[in-house]
């Protein structure tokens, strides 16, 4: 959906240094990737233009190409998000679904709570890697004291 594509690319157009439109559908501006021109600041050599009903970026400076919804992906991430709400709205298409029902897993999957067996366990039973990062914290909060020693 190329109206789509130009209606984002002119939402992040004011991000972007030196952005113009050249005309309906070109798009130049300094490349976010390699900087453009280290001595000049006013040259603009990263191009949007369309490419068989699509936006394409090309860098005429490092050589860079990809999509423009890559482009808007690897630089403004929540519009890209935006953008893809949008598209599967227009096309009408549905997100994929988890296998738990929900669109995304629930962050309370990830959460992390530890054990009651595990708070209640002996150093001696505490596995390797684990002791070395507790070891680790432990002498960082004595450096702590010994360097910062509380007032009474």
């Amino acid at each position: 959906m190329l109206w789509l594509e130009r209606k984002y690319l002119s939402l992040v157009l004011s991000y972007l240094d030196n952005a113009k439109w050249k005309n309906e559908n070109t798009l130049n501006h300094r490349c976010p990737y390699c900087g453009d021109s280290q001595k000049n600041p006013h040259k603009a050599r990263g191009f949007h233009f369309v490419v068989e009903q699509s936006f394409v970026y090309k860098c005429h400076n490092c050589g860079k190409s990809t999509s423009s919804v890559k482009f808007i992906k690897d630089n403004f991430p929540e519009t890209h998000r935006d953008y893809i709400k949008e598209w599967l709205k227009e096309s009408g298409k549905k997100p994929k679904v988890h296998a738990s029902g929900h669109k995304m897993p629930s962050a309370n999957i990830y959460k992390f709570t530890p054990k009651e067996e595990i708070l209640n366990m002996n150093v001696d039973d505490i596995p390797g890697f684990v002791f070395l990062l507790w070891k680790n914290k432990l002498q960082e909060n004595i450096y702590r004291i010994e360097r910062f020693p509380m007032r009474q």
